[in-house]
């Protein structure tokens, strides 16, 4: 259940953000948050067509990740596609992402054939994305949210840049014979998710590559 303190679009293959104000951790944010400003574009959301949109159809029973056969002649007939009806859980149309910098606040709107949204960063800046995704009677609400918290944490990643991150990892100890919480400083961001993947890959200074599944285990250091 979303909660949704939010204050409506790019078609496929948008163009490299461009450079916006730094970002640092949620605890250094205020610095940054003047008049709004425009947010660049999310990038494309390309496995959205590999989940949700392969031509694969089901002739038994049970879940099919894609429409059936004749959703195409309804969408030459220019009929209009019906949402899933999981989407009726969220009656605002907003949702709150948990970013990589902070939390950022979306609002989407509903068309004929796509969805659309707004957003806004944790520094104040507004972007849109038009035609953000096709609607599928198929494509779950969870699917949806997916596939935003995507497009923004790969947006995030492209703006933080080469700066360093320090990773929660834990290790043995063993004189107490237990595991206990470490920090591993200097590490640089290499992959964040995106639908079917679900984690954050980092890489240690020593080459080290360290998964995570989520933003609390890790944190954006201060520039130098």
């Amino acid at each position: 259940m979303d909660h949704n303190p939010c204050n409506n679009d790019s078609k496929h293959n948008t163009s490299c953000p461009p450079t916006v104000p730094p970002t640092d951790p949620p605890q250094n944010q205020n610095k940054y948050q003047t008049k709004p400003t425009t947010a660049p574009p999310l990038p494309t959301v390309q496995v959205v067509d590999q989940v949700v949109d392969q031509p694969r159809y089901s002739g038994g029973k049970g879940f099919s990740p894609t429409d059936p056969p004749n959703h195409q002649k309804r969408k030459n007939k220019k009929e209009i596609i019906s949402l899933h009806p999981s989407f009726d859980q969220n009656e605002t149309n907003c949702l709150r992402v948990t970013g990589i910098t902070g939390i950022w606040n979306v609002k989407y709107k509903i068309g004929t054939t796509h969805i659309h949204i707004e957003y806004v960063s944790p520094q104040n800046q507004k972007g849109r994305q038009p035609q953000f995704i096709e609607k599928r009677e198929r494509l779950t609400y969870k699917q949806f949210r997916g596939q935003v918290e995507a497009a923004i944490w790969e947006l995030e990643r492209r703006i933080i840049g080469d700066r360093q991150f320090r990773v929660k990892v834990w290790a043995r100890d063993k004189d107490i014979h237990d595991t206990e919480e470490k920090w591993i400083y200097g590490c640089r961001l290499v992959s964040v998710p995106n639908p079917p993947k679900t984690t954050f890959i980092f890489a240690a200074p020593n080459g080290r590559v360290i998964p995570k599944f989520g933003v609390d285990e890790f944190e954006l250091m201060e520039e130098a």
